[in-house]
């Protein structure tokens, strides 16, 4: 499966307040999402209140670490999306785990 998304690397260059950039992301890191849910049978929902409550994409994330034998290191309900260093910090660390899941489920 070949995914022609944004690479994830550049998640972090999303700025802070920027609705539709944010949407723009939001789109690309759903279909991210649906391929890796899709390659590990794992369960998959929406993140349209991702800003808000972040628990339902920890747990995802949480999922798709077991799935593929990865270490959860990072707890992406503990980030505070309104708040602009915790934003940046969630958008750093959560490209970097995405890379790193897309690389093992061969995406």
């Amino acid at each position: 499966m070949s995914l022609n998304l944004l690479p994830s690397v550049l998640w972090q260059a999303v700025p802070f307040g920027d609705k539709d950039a944010f949407l723009d992301w939001g789109m690309q890191h759903y279909l991210v999402h649906v391929a890796l849910a899709k390659k590990t049978k794992t369960s998959m929902m929406t993140f349209d209140e991702l800003r808000n409550d972040p628990f339902p994409h920890a747990q995802v994330h949480r999922n798709l670490a077991v799935a593929l034998a990865s270490p959860d290191n990072f707890d992406f309900g503990s980030y505070d999306l309104t708040d602009r260093d915790s934003y940046y910090n969630f958008m750093e660390n959560h490209a970097t785990v995405h890379q790193k899941l897309q690389v093992l489920a061969n995406l």
